[in-house]
This record gives structure tokens, C-alpha cells and sequence, in this order.
């Protein structure tokens, strides 16, 4: 409960594993500025307006040992009795997307104020309908765990591109790896969107590999694996996505690249110079960023509770990324035809499984 709204708030964690709470060492051990702390109850606990006052996971032992690890007051095993008896200001969700919805429409009935959950919100375009009904409803504040659109070099990236550093902007590439839809691409979606600036998407199309015996009618049981996407934008920006390694994001105009490159290690900024092609101005700059992506969001939570502006996914924007993941799987099973997101069945699903566990 808040104490005092002006000063502190109260929040709670569902979904205690690897984004909830505990951040592999092995992750931790490679990744630069920006991505510390990564996990929900470490940012959260880095910001002082904020004491989390509970954790939830479905594992009796997880729930223990993320309350022992945090030193948190509570622990419970089911979601709607610490949404009932906690009643927390801000809801972390970090759970299985097949539960997402549910905790969340749970918690909106509550009276929640604020929600940071992970992603995609839902399997399907009829169950997000029903999520973005109660958030309009509602009014709270739902933040989406995309984190690299909070972090400032991807930030200061899209500052550059309003300014014109590169020219008239023709194209994004994003550079993930061999990656499933939906464990991995909701980020890269984001961030066509988040550079993007601009909803009016003629078609997608996509290559995908997915396991012949998972699929059936309208629904994909597995999660496909992405070899190519592409996105037209009705006003002629492009963007793709590749299984280029180095989790580089190549960002094109008229006049020069820019690049994050090593997943937001530093900025590449390369201007050509029309009347001289072949000369070629690089600038480098390092990521020097002390606070995380994860870190930033709930600041911003925060900062939105106590009646300022902070900036975060639309509920546009998050429909739109669910609508161009479903795409590019639908333009997979056709062979890569054109597809155009309008076209979307609202009762298509992908499970995102892979193995036993779904995204």
C-alpha cells in the first residue's frame, strides 16, 4: 500500500525466474552499460521511490527463494492472493505469456495503478483485444518490458535521426541471430516501431522454419524460427530482419548509417558527402550509460504516478508489434507471401513452445 503517493510506492513481482528475478551469471558476465540491473526486482529495488513489498511464482521453492534473496516481506504461490492481500501500487509481470493476460485483467479489476510487463502480452490478437479493453478501461499506467526502447543510446539514436544526421530515413536492419518469433523478435518489432515513427504498414513478409507437425488450423504449436522478415511502410520506409550475428541495429538515409552496434555497446554514426562519394566521415561513441533499460522503465513509472510525462510503448504500438509478429508467421506458412496485417484472424495463435515451455 502507498504510504505517501507523492514519495513511495508499493509493488510486487509475478514471475520469479530469469526476468522476475534472478539474472543468469553467465548474462551478467557479458553484457556492457545499459543492461545492469536486468531483472524486475533489481531495477525495482534500485529505485528509491519504490519497496517491493511481495514476489509470486507458481514454484513454492522459487517464491521462497526470491523473497529470501530481495528480503521481501511476502511470498505467495498464487497470483490473485497477492494482488488481493498485497493490493501493490505497481505490478511487475514476468510470467509465461499463456498467464500474462489473466494476471493482468486480474490486477486491472484490483484497481492496479501501474503494470511493467514482459513480452508478447498474448498469443493470439482476440485475447490482446480483450487486455487493451480493460487498460483503456482502467486507465493505469502499463509499461511493456521491450527494454532497449528506454535505454538512452537507442534513444539519442532516434534524436539523431530527427535531426537529420543521416539523411531522409529509408531503411532499418536489425541483426538478431537465428531467433524464435516470440521469445526473441517482440524486441526486434520494437524497434522497427520505436525508429519507425509511423503506424501505415503496406504488407510483411517472412521466412520462417516451423515444425510441419505443430501446426493446425489457425494455431502454430512451436515457436518459428525467423530467417528473414521484411516490413513496407506505406510512406516507403523498409525494414528487415536478418540472421546477421552481432545484435547490430542499422538505422540508413540519403546521407550516411547509423549504427548500434554489439547490442547497444556504442553508436557508429557514418555520413557520406554527395559530391564526393567516396569520402566517409565515421564518428564513434561508447555506451557510457550508468542506469539500465529495466531500471529506466520503472523510474518512468514513477515519474507518470506522480503526475509527470514519461515516454514508453503506446497501445498502438503494442498491438502493432503483436500484429507484425503474427504476420511474418502467416507470411512463413505461405511460402512468404505478401501479408497484409489487416488480414490477421483474430483466433491465430502461436504458442511460442519450445520444447515443454512456451514464451
Amino acid at each position: 500500500m502507498t504510504e505517501d503517493a507523492s514519495d513511495m510506492y508499493s509493488a510486487a513481482i509475478v514471475g520469479c525466474g530469469r526476468m522476475g528475478c534472478f539474472t543468469s551469471t553467465q548474462l551478467k558476465e557479458r553484457v556492457g552499460p545499459g543492461w545492469l540491473p536486468l531483472s524486475h526486482a533489481e531495477a525495482i529495488q534500485s529505485v528509491p521511490e519504490i519497496v517491493l513489498v511481495g514476489v509470486c511464482d507458481q514454484s513454492e521453492e522459487v517464491a521462497n527463494r526470491s523473497q529470501q534473496t530481495f528480503n521481501v516481506p511476502a511470498s505467495f504461490t498464487d497470483h490473485r492472493e497477492l494482488i488481493d492481500e498485497l493490493s501493490p501500487d505497481i505490478l511487475s509481470v514476468a510470467t509465461r505469456t499463456d498467464v500474462r493476460a489473466e494476471i493482468i485483467q486480474h490486477s486491472l479489476s484490483k484497481g492496479i495503478k501501474a503494470i511493467y510487463a514482459e513480452k508478447p502480452v498474448t498469443l493470439n490478437l482476440a485475447t490482446w483485444k480483450q487486455v487493451r479493453n480493460s487498460l483503456e478501461t482502467s486507465r493505469a499506467i502499463f509499461s511493456y518490458g521491450t527494454n532497449r526502447r528506454y535505454m538512452p543510446i537507442f534513444r539519442e539514436a532516434r534524436k539523431l535521426i530527427r535531426d537529420g544526421a543521416i539523411g531522409q530515413f529509408e531503411h532499418i536492419h536489425i541483426e538478431h541471430g537465428r531467433a524464435p518469433l516470440l521469445w526473441s523478435h517482440p524486441h526486434s518489432v520494437d524497434l522497427i516501431l520505436f525508429f519507425a515513427e509511423q503506424d501505415q504498414i503496406d504488407y510483411v513478409s517472412a521466412q520462417c522454419s516451423i515444425e510441419s507437425d505443430s501446426i493446425s488450423n489457425n494455431r502454430i504449436d512451436s515457436d518459428p524460427l525467423v530467417e528473414s522478415a521484411f516490413v513496407q511502410f506505406q510512406a516507403g520506409l523498409t525494414a528487415h530482419i536478418s540472421t546477421a550475428t552481432g545484435m547490430n541495429v542499422r538505422l540508413s538515409g540519403t546521407e550516411g548509417t547509423l549504427t548500434i552496434v554489439g547490442d547497444a555497446y556504442g553508436m557508429m554514426l557514418e555520413r557520406r558527402f554527395p559530391l564526393a562519394s567516396e569520402k566517409v566521415v565515421r564518428e564513434f561513441t561508447l555506451n557510457t550509460a550508468s542506469k539500465s533499460g529495466t531500471q529506466i522503465a520503472f523510474e518512468e513509472i514513477v515519474s507518470t504516478l506522480n503526475g509527470g510525462e514519461a515516454e514508453r510503448s503506446s497501445l498502438d504500438e503494442i498491438e502493432l508489434g503483436q500484429k507484425l509478429l503474427f504476420g511474418f508467421a502467416l507470411s512463413a506458412l505461405e511460402g512468404g507471401k505478401r501479408w497484409e496485417l489487416c488480414d490477421i484472424p483474430l483466433e491465430f495463435t502461436v504458442t511460442g513452445r519450445l520444447g515443454n515451455v512456451g514464451a
